[in-house]
């Protein structure tokens, strides 16, 4: 080949290099033991220049070896799904990385993964507080993310450590410290971008006509399309089946208020977040409620509806008005019902 054809031919492979870098896609690749075989549900935000949405990807895995695409313009967490209804482990993403998954067994929690800066030092940070991360009461790893924010308040990692892994519930007031104490570049737009904008202290929630009409599930196969205008007021509780605290209370509290009430004036929507639909009916035949919608949302908090509502946990109530407005999202039934109540 002459001088001139393997300039030629250097200057097309790296055209091609440079544009396929320049996708708006990423490649997860999986690299187990032998006896993995396994499907995970990969859940994350993506876009493009118009809009976003919420994507899911099955990665199957078959003797240690898998590998997915996913597709995004702006970077984006990614939570992997093994058994249950909640996250095993989630990873940083951008158009263009490779990421690799490694680990000896099936368990999310265990695994190394790589593919940029952040997950490297993300990785290692789980290894080191595994038994901290394991702690089945969540105060392990509350401290965990403490202990990391706390010394290093400019790294981004410190706001996704405290996003992904710290649970509110156990200490709002500990939480609210933590973000006070994040550092300006830990802050940066491009890394508050990576989460649901109802979550973060200061900022904006959902807009009031993000929940005029919804969309969730009634099983795998049937599609349920919300409409806010057809009731004055809608009360939605989203839950799952190993949400215990107060269950039968607010069960009760649910079964008189809405026993008064007229369909047209007040209506109460269930929506359930376990992944399995059967074991969501048999949740709706035991918390059966008069009138109320069954609804199934198996991508959890990250489902399009969930953002819009600003669900951050379950058990969670959301109120709206008949035109999508929220006029309450929180933890606290009581408060829920007295937003049904008022005639505003």
């Amino acid at each position: 080949m002459t001088m001139k054809r393997l300039s030629f031919f250097m200057a097309v492979v790296t055209a091609l290099i440079v544009c396929s870098c320049g996708k708006s896609e990423f490649l997860v690749h999986f690299e187990l033991s032998p006896d993995v075989i396994e499907n995970y549900r990969l859940v994350y935000y993506t876009s493009d220049k118009e809009k976003g949405w919420i994507s899911e990807n099955v990665a199957v895995v078959t003797q240690g070896k898998g590998e997915v695409k996913g597709i995004t313009r702006l970077p984006t967490i990614v939570y992997v799904y093994y058994s249950g209804s909640r996250p095993s482990v989630a990873f940083y993403a951008e158009r263009g990385d490779k990421i690799t998954i490694k680990g000896k067994g099936a368990d999310p929690a265990k695994w190394e993964i790589d593919g940029n800066d952040i997950n490297e030092e993300w990785s290692a940070w789980r290894q080191k507080h595994a038994s901290q991360l394991a702690d089945p009461s969540g105060h392990g790893a509350n401290k965990a993310v403490e202990e990391y924010v706390k010394q290093n308040p400019d790294n981004p990692l410190s706001l996704i450590l405290l996003m992904t892994s710290y649970d509110r519930r156990l200490d709002e007031a500990g939480f609210m410290k933590l973000w006070n104490a994040l550092g300006e570049e830990a802050k940066r737009g491009k890394w508050l971008q990576l989460f649901n904008r109802s979550d973060l202290p200061g900022l904006t929630p959902a807009s009031s006509g993000n929940a005029a009409k919804l969309t969730f599930l009634a099983n795998p196969d049937s599609v349920v399309r919300f409409s806010a205008r057809d009731s004055r007021k809608t009360l939605f509780w989203f839950r799952r089946n190993n949400d215990y605290n107060e269950r039968q209370t607010t069960l009760d509290s649910l079964r008189s208020f809405f026993r008064e009430k007229e369909k047209n004036v007040a209506r109460i929507a269930l929506v359930s977040f376990d992944t399995d639909s059967a074991s969501a009916r048999r949740s709706f035949d035991m918390d059966s409620i008069p009138g109320s919608l069954k609804l199934w949302s198996p991508e959890g908090e990250v489902a399009e509806s969930s953002l819009a509502l600003g669900v951050r946990e379950t058990p969670w109530f959301a109120v709206i008005n008949s035109s999508g407005k929220v006029i309450y999202g929180g933890v606290d039934i009581v408060e829920a019902l007295k937003a049904m109540r008022r005639k505003n």
